[in-house]
C-alpha cells in the first residue's frame, strides 16, 4: 500500500523508492516514541505526505534549473524596439525573482 501511494503520485520509480524508505524511517521514529493504533492510516497518510514533499523539491528544482540562456533567447525573438523593450524588463523581473527566491 505504501509503494503504491508513492509510486501513484510521483510516477517516477527512484523518487517512489526513496519516498518508500523515507515513510518507513520516519513511522520508525515514531513508533519509537509513542504507540500507533491504526499502521494502515498512519503509513498511508506518511506516505502521502513523503510523497507531496518529493513533489515540491521536484517543482522548485524544475523551476529553478530555467536557465538564464532561455530567458534571453525568447526575448530575442521579438521583433521591434517596444517589444524588445517589454522583453528586456519582464527578463530583469524574472532575474530578480530568482534571486529573492
Amino acid at each position: 500500500m505504501v509503494w503504491q501511494t508513492c509510486y501513484r503520485l510521483l510516477n517516477h520509480r527512484e523518487d517512489a523508492f526513496d519516498c518508500y524508505q523515507e515513510t518507513f524511517f520516519a513511522a520508525f521514529r515514531v513508533a519509537q516514541a509513542q504507540p500507533i493504533d491504526d499502521w494502515s492510516s498512519f503509513l498511508a497518510c506518511l506516505a502521502t505526505r513523503r510523497a507531496m514533499d518529493q513533489l515540491r523539491k521536484r517543482y522548485r528544482s524544475r523551476r529553478q534549473s530555467l536557465s538564464i540562456d532561455t530567458i534571453a533567447e525568447l526575448s530575442g525573438e521579438v521583433d521591434g524596439p517596444i517589444h524588445e523593450a517589454r522583453a528586456n524588463e519582464l527578463l530583469e523581473r524574472v532575474l530578480c525573482w530568482f534571486s529573492l527566491n
